[in-house]
């Protein structure tokens, strides 16, 4: 939530989840980096570590 509501000039998830219902580029945005932090720390509280972005890209292409 930290990054989308900074790049989102405040905004928080309601404002971002309606805000792509209008095609808003500032929703798009914080919708995306609300998505990255919490996929990066639930990945933290599950494996104790945030990976590298060379380690994301790799298994997300099933190196």
């Amino acid at each position: 939530m930290g990054m989308g509501s900074i790049f989102a000039l405040g905004c928080t998830i309601g404002q971002g989840m309606s805000g792509v219902s209008t095609l808003s580029v500032n929703s798009f945005v914080t919708v995306l980096f609300i998505v990255i932090g919490a996929w990066l720390g639930i990945r933290y509280l599950v494996e104790g570590e945030i990976p590298t972005f060379s380690e994301t890209i790799s298994r997300l292409l099933g190196r």
